[in-house]
């Protein structure tokens, strides 16, 4: 790293604000880009959030008194100092239609989006940076999304032509994470222009990554707690004993992938499968359908090992296997990224590790150092964040960190608030780029 003699360095100090801020994503990239640019300081001026957990995190890491880190609907955007950037991820609402005669503005009103586009409007910074799930570009059948833009538009600001949404796994992350980013610049001087340009020009970032056994010699031996347990654990280590035996045995076309498989569907008789799947949608009717030959080319086997592993008495989580790792990988659940969602298990190539989510547990995989499956970690989950600072003399706490127990559920709030977060090395990069092209 390049020596930095900040005595010699006069910086440009530009401020912003960030609401809905987490664990403080979008901070950690501000501070990182401005420890890196002999040009420019972001400071935050003001951070908003109501989860406790979060303040907590946010307060230590970036020196906040918790006080001061306040519920967005308690702001009153004209108390607000004057600033350059915006920064939020805000929660994805459908918007109403009762003001569309009065103007888009009208319409969002009552939406936490609402709270970002009144301080937007009434302090016109000189851009902004919203993160949503990909899901935004299509919620109310793109009507939320028409709406918002529509919004940016009547307030004096432009966006990107299409919707800029971007995969951390290009910017050097091992995760697979996909979101809508927003941004917004005011209008004139070739702005559509050069937006346009900037994300197209994210979009084709393609920076190198880990591999992931490097990934896990950086994140070191785990929390014990995280390990799956012969006696608290046995309902899943049972099932995943179970569907090992089951995608090792089963014979399907090697140019094929195991279609998912509902075990309840497997006792519907032939003559009664027409009938059963009359109302499916033809995409979910061809799933039942390539599944029942499945069982049809395997059944002496099939039956024989759902007796034996007593599948009837399984959770309905465990009765449904969506193998997802592709008809090339090798036919073992040891070689996958397991994600135990309420709907069932869903096996992934051990290539990228599947979108961390706030709702779902962490992935799950088997350790071979240590022989036994274990959940990812809260500092496995940081990293493929991204939540590090650039500046080697500070490190980011996390809540568990913070806390300091070894409470399996104090793990679990820090996993959860990486799932809600943004990935900093992202959202870094746009800024880098807005700044270098937009000169403020």
């Amino acid at each position: 790293m390049k020596e930095k003699n900040m005595d010699k360095i006069i910086k440009k100090k530009l401020k912003f604000i960030d609401l809905f801020s987490g664990i403080g994503g979008f901070h950690l990239a501000a501070e990182n880009f401005s420890f890196n640019s002999n040009e420019i300081e972001l400071k935050c001026i003001l951070a908003s959030e109501i989860d406790p957990f979060a303040k907590i995190v946010y307060s230590k890491n970036y020196n906040w008194d918790i006080a001061e880190i306040k519920n967005i609907r308690e702001i009153n955007e004209n108390d607000i100092e004057n600033f350059n950037i915006l920064f939020g991820g805000f929660p994805c609402q459908a918007f109403s239609n009762a003001g569309k005669k009065q103007g888009f503005k009208d319409q969002v009103k009552g939406t936490l989006f609402f709270d970002i586009v009144r301080i937007i409007d009434a302090k016109k910074p000189d851009f902004f940076l919203l993160e949503n799930v990909k899901h935004l570009v299509k919620h109310d059948f793109g009507k939320t999304f028409e709406t918002i833009n529509k919004t940016i538009n009547e307030m004096g600001y432009l966006t990107t032509s299409r919707p800029l949404i971007l995969n951390s796994v290009n910017f050097g992350s091992l995760q697979k994470r996909e979101r809508v980013y927003i941004v917004g610049v005011k209008k004139g001087n070739n702005a559509q222009e050069k937006i346009d340009q900037i994300a197209n020009d994210l979009k084709n970032i393609n920076l190198k990554r880990d591999s992931i056994e490097d990934f896990f010699l950086k994140s070191g031996k785990p929390n014990e707690n995280l390990y799956l347990d012969n006696k608290r654990d046995i309902k899943i280590l049972v099932a995943l004993k179970a569907w090992e035996e089951f995608i090792q045995n089963v014979k399907f076309p090697a140019n094929k992938t195991l279609p998912v498989i509902w075990l309840d569907s497997f006792n519907v008789s032939i003559k009664d499968r027409v009938n059963y799947t009359k109302n499916f949608s033809e995409w979910r009717r061809k799933y039942y359908t390539d599944m029942w030959d499945i069982y049809d080319n395997n059944k002496t086997f099939i039956d024989i090992w759902m007796r034996k592993h007593k599948t009837k008495n399984w959770a309905k989580r465990e009765r449904k296997f969506e193998w997802q790792a592709g008809k090339d990988a090798p036919r073992t659940l040891t070689e996958t990224f397991i994600q135990l969602r309420q709907s069932g298990i869903r096996c992934r190539k051990k290539e990228y590790f599947p979108t961390l989510v706030a709702m779902v547990q962490m992935p799950l995989f088997f350790d071979k150092n240590i022989d036994k499956w274990r959940y990812l970690s809260s500092k496995e989950a940081a990293l493929l964040q991204d939540f590090n600072f650039s500046n080697p003399n500070k490190k980011f706490l996390k809540f568990d960190d913070i806390i300091n127990n070894e409470n399996k559920n104090v793990e679990h709030i820090s996993n959860k608030q990486f799932g809600n977060a943004v990935n900093v090395k992202v959202i870094e990069k746009i800024i880098e780029r807005i700044l270098e092209d937009f000169k403020l």
